[in-house]
């Protein structure tokens, strides 16, 4: 055991999995923007810091341990070993925000077991290191750069939505896909900054159709870049059952119907997306909700207290 840790800490860090995103493009000065779509439903993600100094964790979940051993270093405790636990029950490569889940997860949860909590801004430049991130670990809404980490804005809390998610399988590799995203012509750029400005004041004015409009404009500028082949049938059905919008996963194949939050009508819009989408895999009824990391220490870890010589990124 390292002389730094006197036994294994443990700590918890639960991060929303997303929708795909709401708006996602670049600006005129060539920087990507995104606004996520975080969902009620969470991955969990279980750090436990010891003296081995080994990194140890699920096989299939390189990314997640990359990110644990990288905080560690972050935090001058290099020398400390850490073991995951991960329970996540959606698909990766989809826009579902699976990885980047894990990856904030990880981060979050290691700290804490040192008795760091991190903000926001410190955890997305982490993440960003290992792969292109979302805005889940920021409060309610917000805007910002996922593959650099910076610019990062709150919009505001999530409005009161519903999100019928359309799962269509398949998978996008990440960070392939962002390795050869083109430049964006003018016109594509002038319709991902409309639809940003549709959402951005349709969240800041708590307006529900204006998220709604500028979530359909991003999912059609996105078709330049990797189109979904069931796009058109979907924005058929929003149109019939009078639904807010249409949402994508602008990296992935997942899409999502936008409605008021009432049971019976993302319960009649399940029904509807079974019978005439086609290629559909799984469809079930979520909710928007606020991002933000939520971090439990293990019983009797106690309070924050740093056991490391921390980077000037913590909150304390």
């Amino acid at each position: 055991m390292s002389r730094d840790v006197d036994r294994p800490r443990t700590a918890i860090a639960r991060v929303p999995f997303t929708c795909g995103e709401l708006v996602q493009g670049t600006d005129a000065d060539g920087g990507a923007f995104l606004v996520s779509s975080p969902i009620d439903r969470a991955a969990e993600v279980r750090a436990t810091v010891d003296g081995s100094g080994i990194t140890g964790g699920p096989a299939g979940r390189p990314k997640a341990l990359a990110a644990a051993r990288r905080t560690l270093v972050a935090l001058g405790c290099g020398s400390l070993g850490v073991r995951l636990e991960i329970r996540s029950d959606l698909p990766v490569g989809r826009g579902f925000g699976t990885s980047t889940a894990d990856v904030v997860g990880a981060i979050a949860a290691t700290a804490r077991a040192l008795g760091e909590e991190l903000a926001p801004e410190a955890i997305a430049r982490l993440a960003v290191a290992i792969e292109p991130s979302d805005g889940t670990m920021f409060p309610g809404l917000a805007l910002g750069d996922g593959q650099t980490g910076n610019r990062w804005e709150v919009l505001g809390p999530a409005p009161a939505l519903g999100v019928v998610v359309l799962d269509f399988g398949g998978a996008v590799d990440t960070i392939a896909h962002h390795a050869r995203w083109p430049a964006a012509s003018p016109g594509l750029t002038a319709l991902q900054a409309r639809a940003l400005d549709l959402v951005r004041r349709g969240v800041r004015g708590v307006d529900p159709a204006a998220i709604g409009a500028g979530a359909t404009l991003s999912a059609l500028a996105n078709e330049a870049l990797l189109p979904k082949p069931a796009l058109v049938e979907t924005l058929e059905l929003a149109a019939c059952l009078g639904a807010l919008g249409v949402c994508a996963a602008h990296s992935g194949t997942a899409l999502g119907l936008l409605l008021p939050p009432e049971p019976a009508l993302a319960a009649r819009a399940v029904a509807a997306a079974r019978r005439s989408l086609p290629g559909l895999v799984d469809v079930w009824p979520a909710r928007l909700v606020d991002g933000g990391v939520r971090v439990v220490p293990s019983p009797g870890t106690g309070p924050p207290r740093s056991v490391c010589s921390a980077a000037p990124t913590t909150r304390r």
